[in-house]
């Protein structure tokens, strides 16, 4: 197999939960990610081998999170979908197709039950909406049934409050207050429906603003104090902690691919690469 130094990608979206881009053009590392994935093949099949394992080639595929694989997109194109593992979704995918086992290819024409036409315009629109929407329609099919994400709604209110405001301005105490909650409650509960804290959901929505402002051509320090990070140094530190990149890294990348966050939390990635002989060599976080 030939290794492409360089792969295809598309915009890589981040909700609450879950993130996704289409991917394409590559033979990756041994590595693990602390999130499930979803594999969906949108041509004639991908390639993927478990930690000491054989290639096998896949059209759909359901990984379980912190396990060690390498991916031969095989001249194919993947919709690569992360899920947070405690996430409702993940929780629901793992009880009906991974008990006892660290990956599952179900037997599901899922190309025959989608539109192509949704397909096409979800890789060449970028619009999260539509590829929303298209990988909701996987996961009910994948289920068969709706996904059941209800929220209470002082968490959807919480949420909104947060998305409407600029974060600089918000605190836990003024999200509880606007909650009818206390703080401790806000805290526990926001946790409990969420699967997150609301610490870092505030520090993700401060993030997605800063990275934001950046983008608008604000310097580093005014889009680390507009967005509520004590300094510059915080806002950077944060960046590559989350990203691995720092804020002229993360500008320069973004010429080539967009991060486009949907106003929702984003997961909490975690990446380990590993030698042939499954050495750790490096983790990203």
């Amino acid at each position: 197999m030939k290794d492409i130094p360089k792969p295809f990608r598309t915009n890589f979206y981040l909700w609450n939960g879950i993130a996704a881009l289409f991917f394409s053009a590559y033979v990756t590392d041994l590595h693990s990610h602390n999130t499930m994935q979803l594999f969906v093949d949108l041509q004639h099949g991908f390639k993927c081998r478990l930690s000491g394992g054989d290639w096998q080639t896949h059209r759909l595929l359901i990984l379980r999170e912190n396990v060690i694989h390498q991916l031969d997109t095989n001249d194919s194109v993947q919709l690569l979908v992360y899920l947070d593992a405690d996430s409702l979704v993940a929780k629901q995918l793992k009880a009906k197709y991974l008990e006892g086992k660290d990956a599952a290819s179900p037997d599901i024409q899922l190309l025959a039950m989608l539109h192509p036409e949704e397909i096409q315009n979800a890789m060449l629109d970028p619009d999260p909406l539509l590829l929303g929407r298209l990988i909701g329609h996987i996961f009910s099919i994948l289920a068969e049934a709706p996904i059941n994400n209800r929220r209470d709604a002082r968490i959807t209110k919480t949420e909104e409050m947060i998305a409407g405001n600029v974060p600089a301005a918000l605190s836990i105490q003024r999200l509880a207050d606007a909650a009818c909650l206390s703080e401790s409650r806000l805290r526990a509960l926001f946790k409990q429906q969420t699967g997150t804290s609301i610490y870092r959901y505030l520090l993700w929505a401060r993030l997605r603003y800063g990275i934001n402002l950046l983008m608008t051509g604000k310097s580093v320090g005014e889009a680390a104090l507009e967005a509520g990070f004590s300094d510059s140094s915080h806002f950077h530190k944060m960046l590559v902690q989350m990203f691995g990149l720092s804020p002229t890294a993360f500008l320069k990348n973004n010429l080539y691919m967009e991060m486009v966050t949907c106003d929702e939390i984003p997961l909490r990635f975690e990446t380990n690469v590993y030698d042939k002989q499954e050495k750790l060599l490096r983790s990203y976080s």
